[in-house]
């Protein structure tokens, strides 16, 4: 308005100049502008491409927009009002429009990005772990937290990492105790043997043939305790590979195991021990079993009972049963000076043998009687009749 003041004060403009007044309004690039006196319309040069139709209405009732938007201007011929249009208020509204989208855009890509950094970062520390674990390194937690697949992802290495640390841990505690029973068969061994070559040096001094007979039968004996210190340990180490073995089919507990029973009894009474049988096999039953390491659990148990089983009173047999287990127990009064000094292997062996038959081992001490307790899984219905276990 104040430019359109100017121009038609040097021009000496009038109202009525209607080409002047377009020129000057191609030249200020105007395309609306109306002027009115005393609501009489003087000029109209209207594009109602820039109106809305309400706008375009307004216009058309100009004495009422005027009365609110229209400048005085004083032309040549008088004051005229003027109403001029360039639908500002539109590209405010575009402006806005445009700005608010943009910073919607950019605080869209500004949360995204700040979430998919998170996600960097994570993947970032969860690489860096995994390459600890890789490393041997598995005492430090993963602690990725929230609810997406990378969370999940962490939860499943953090497991296997608990797991593989148990694992380490279990064979650190297995070494070391392979470690420990060596040590102690080490110093078991040397007792005997150098028992053994004391005799056999004495033997060859002996003049009689009855001093040297006594020297080879103490000989004798010690070697055989160094024979079966060096059976068991060869048993620890078969039964503690990690090698599966397979079981025979499922049997009558009977016939499975009756055998073997009825050997330890004949074996027991011959060294003087008087055995005591229940009624073992009452209640029908079927389980499995692997015949060499039922030889050995056997075997082991008649030389425990024979080192440390007080020979004057009785060994009891017995059978029970859960919905799971037959179970087989051996129970004896203990000697009060043993035969010999106990190692503790042959226990481990019929342990680790019966938890690679799938059944366990269990044994009872106090100071007067000490019973094993033998569990064998009974068979159901569904139970293969071939597997390796």
């Amino acid at each position: 308005m104040y430019t359109l003041q100017n121009w038609v004060n040097e021009n000496n403009i009038s109202a009525s100049d209607t080409d002047q007044l377009s020129e000057w309004m191609s030249q200020q690039n105007l395309s609306n502008m109306f002027i009115q006196r005393n609501d009489n319309s003087l000029f109209r040069n209207l594009s109602t491409k820039s109106f809305s139709s309400s706008t375009v209405f307004q216009i058309q009732s100009l004495p009422d927009v005027a009365k609110r938007n229209a400048h005085r201007i004083d032309f040549s011929d008088g004051a005229a009002d003027v109403f001029i249009y360039e639908g500002f208020e539109q590209k405010y509204y575009i402006i806005l429009f445009l700005s608010t989208g943009l910073i919607g855009i950019l605080t869209s890509m500004l949360i995204f990005f700040s979430g998919f950094k998170k996600e960097i970062n994570d993947i970032r520390i969860l690489n860096q772990k995994i390459s600890d674990i890789g490393a041997g390194s598995l005492d430090t937690p993963i602690s990725i937290t929230g609810n997406d697949e990378i969370a999940y992802l962490t939860s499943g290495i953090e497991s296997m990492r608990v797991s593989l640390l148990e694992k380490e841990q279990h064979e650190q505690e297995m070494k070391q105790a392979q470690q420990r029973l060596v040590l102690g068969m080490a110093h078991d061994l040397r007792t005997p043997l150098a028992t053994l070559l004391t005799d056999l040096e004495l033997l060859k001094r002996q003049p009689s043939e009855t001093d040297k007979l006594k020297y080879a039968e103490r000989a004798l004996i010690k070697t055989q305790e160094i024979r079966t210190l060096s059976d068991q340990l060869f048993e620890y180490f078969l039964a503690s590979a990690a090698e599966p073995v397979l079981l025979e089919p499922c049997e009558s507990a009977k016939y499975a195991l009756g055998d073997y029973l009825s050997e330890l009894y004949l074996y027991l009474s011959q060294e003087g021990f008087e055995v005591y049988a229940e009624e073992l096999f009452s209640q029908e039953v079927k389980v499995r079993i692997h015949m060499e390491y039922m030889n050995r659990i056997i075997n082991n148990i008649f030389s425990n009972i024979q080192k440390y089983a007080d020979r004057q009173e009785p060994i009891f047999f017995s059978t029970n049963r859960t919905d799971d287990y037959l179970i087989i127990s051996f129970r004896n009064k203990i000697a009060a000076a043993p035969y010999s000094p106990s190692t503790g292997i042959g226990v481990k062996n019929i342990a680790l043998m019966m938890q690679k038959m799938n059944g366990k081992m269990e044994q009872f001490a106090d100071s007067t009687y000490y019973e094993i307790q033998l569990y064998f899984p009974i068979c159901q219905d569904s139970f293969p009749s071939e597997s390796t276990c």
